[in-house]
C-alpha cells in the first residue's frame, strides 16, 4: 500500500546541534532549518530526506505526505490501524495522524500537497543495480573514515 507521494525519515532529537555535527560532518546537504513549531533541520544526501527535529522526544520514524490523505487513512483503519494522534481539518477531514510498528517505528501521516517538496537527485528508485552495488557512486564516500 502506497502511504503517500513523498516521504521523508524523521528523527526526534534532545540535542540538534550534536545530531547536525554528525550529518554535515557525513557530507549531507542541509536543504531547510527553522524552529517553528520546533528547531529542526532537514538534510538529504541525494537519496532520501531526512527531517531531525528537537522537539524533546527521542524517536525514528516516517512522514508521509499526500494531498488527499483520507482514502489512505480509511484503508488504513479498515485494516486495523491503530493511531496514536490524530488532527482533523476545519472541514472534518483528515489533517495530521501517527501510529506505531511493533517495533516502535512512528509513521506520520500529513495531508499536504507534496507536489513542491525537494525531490533528492538519486533516488534509489531510479538507480542501477551496478550504481547501488558501487559504493563510489555515493557523494559522501571521503567521509565514511567518520564511522
Amino acid at each position: 500500500m502506497k502511504l503517500g507521494t513523498q516521504s521523508q525519515i524523521a528523527i526526534g532529537t534532545s540535542d540538534l546541534e550534536a545530531s547536525a555535527l554528525v550529518y554535515d560532518k557525513i557530507g549531507f546537504k542541509k536543504l531547510a532549518h527553522g524552529t517553528h513549531p520546533n528547531p529542526f533541520i532537514q538534510y538529504t544526501d541525494e537519496s532520501t530526506i531526512i527531517l531531525v527535529n528537537q522537539d524533546n522526544m527521542e524517536y525514528m520514524g516516517f512522514n508521509y505526505f499526500s494531498k488527499n490523505m483520507d482514502p489512505i487513512v480509511s484503508e488504513l483503519k479498515q485494516r486495523g490501524t491503530q493511531f496514536l494522534q490524530q488532527t482533523n481539518r476545519p472541514d472534518g477531514g483528515f489533517f495530521q495522524g501517527i501510529f506505531s510498528t511493533p517495533d516502535g517505528v512512528l509513521i506520520n501521516l500529513v495531508n499536504f500537497d507534496a507536489k513542491d517538496m525537494y525531490q533528492p537527485e538519486k533516488n534509489l528508485r531510479y538507480l542501477t543495480e551496478e550504481e547501488i552495488v558501487d559504493s563510489t557512486f555515493y557523494p559522501n564516500k571521503k567521509n565514511w573514515n567518520f564511522w
